[in-house]
């Protein structure tokens, strides 16, 4: 076949001539959109947390608040006093783990591409493509986590538990055992909802999940904000993923106008989302299904979820080298990182949400 008129300075990552100068950046078909990173960075100002490196974040948590006053009267003076420790103080640790990636060109690839700004475009572009791709890796932890090693980093679906009493298998998190009678403060809200999640009687349309019950959205809600943070809006949950049944079951009670959409984009997500309360509610296709064929959501407080990269250590690039035994060359990308969490009360699930039922 024969090529189009061409400058060799506008090689792309295709490694084909195009016509013209491109300034911007490929069209990403495959990155999906991923709400809770995003906010994430929206809630420090679009910056990503960044800690200095060493043994791995850590969290002072107060847990407690002493009380060591002495009451007196005239009718009841000269009282022993009170000279107990005071114990209110502990802290929640994390640990660092890494992440790296090769970027590889080939030595056909490499010489031809040796225009004005070629190569360099050639590089630079396939960089941030490998920069996207490990971006995309990283989003997937904030819910799975990752193991390295004896090296742990807890992601939702061990920070938030349906039994908020019991450890996850791969230890407790920040070190804090919440099976401990006295670590209930290291535990996450929870709700088994077990029931239908709109009743029909007599033509009239009712919604327990959206009720005072007990097991309600409203309820979790209440739990979730019951805590002193200083400011309104980090004191509530701004962000409810679901899962897919749970989305079309909101979906549907906001045809019955029992909830409405969010019209505000508050966050910016780009996501169309159902306003409940302080935050959007919204599918995100990695949000765990508890139970088969159940819906579930998750109430998460992003002020007390923080991703943090080590500082220095965010996409931290080598220089060329070339591969050993092969004939092309390659650059080395790390990225050290951890999440950490500074209040688990702040967050919550309700599940066991059933299909919707007829009384007749």
């Amino acid at each position: 076949m024969s090529w189009p008129p061409r400058r060799e300075e506008d090689l792309n990552e295709f490694t084909m001539y195009i016509l013209r100068d491109t300034d911007g950046e490929p069209t990403d078909t495959i990155t999906p959109n991923n709400e809770l990173w995003r906010r994430m960075r929206q809630k420090n100002s679009g910056m990503i947390e960044r800690r200095p490196p060493g043994q791995g974040p850590v969290e002072d948590l107060l847990y407690a608040t002493p009380s060591r006053s002495q009451h007196l009267s005239i009718s009841h003076d000269l009282q022993p006093e009170e000279y107990t420790p005071i114990e209110v103080i502990t802290q929640a640790k994390y640990e660092w783990v890494s992440k790296w990636s090769n970027l590889t060109i080939g030595r056909h690839e490499f010489n031809n591409s040796q225009g004005r700004n070629a190569f360099a475009n050639l590089v630079q572009k396939k960089k941030k493509a490998l920069e996207k791709g490990v971006q995309n890796e990283l989003a997937a932890t904030v819910w799975d986590g990752q193991t390295v090693g004896n090296e742990k980093v807890f992601g939702l679906k061990e920070l938030i538990q349906q039994d908020p009493s019991s450890n996850p298998a791969r230890g407790a998190i920040g070190g804090i055992d919440a099976t401990a009678g006295n670590a209930t403060f290291w535990r996450n809200q929870t709700k088994d909802f077990d029931g239908a999640y709109k009743t029909i009687e007599s033509g009239r349309t009712r919604s327990a999940l959206l009720s005072e019950d007990e097991n309600s959205m409203l309820r979790l809600w209440m739990e979730c904000s019951n805590n002193d943070s200083g400011n309104t809006e980090d004191g509530r949950p701004d962000l409810m993923p679901c899962n897919d049944v749970f989305y079309q079951q909101i979906a549907n009670l906001a045809e019955e106008k029992l909830i409405f959409m969010n019209k505000e984009d508050k966050f910016q997500l780009g996501i169309d989302g159902f306003w409940f309360r302080s935050g959007p509610i919204f599918w995100d296709p990695l949000c765990p299904t508890l139970d088969s064929g159940k819906g579930n959501v998750y109430f998460l407080n992003t002020s007390a979820i923080s991703w943090v990269f080590a500082e220095g250590l965010e996409k931290e690039w080598g220089e060329m080298a070339k591969v050993p035994g092969m004939t092309g060359f390659y650059w080395p990308m790390g990225t050290q990182y951890s999440i950490v969490c500074n209040d688990r009360r702040k967050l919550g699930v309700l599940y066991g949400v059933d299909e919707a039922q007829t009384i007749t």
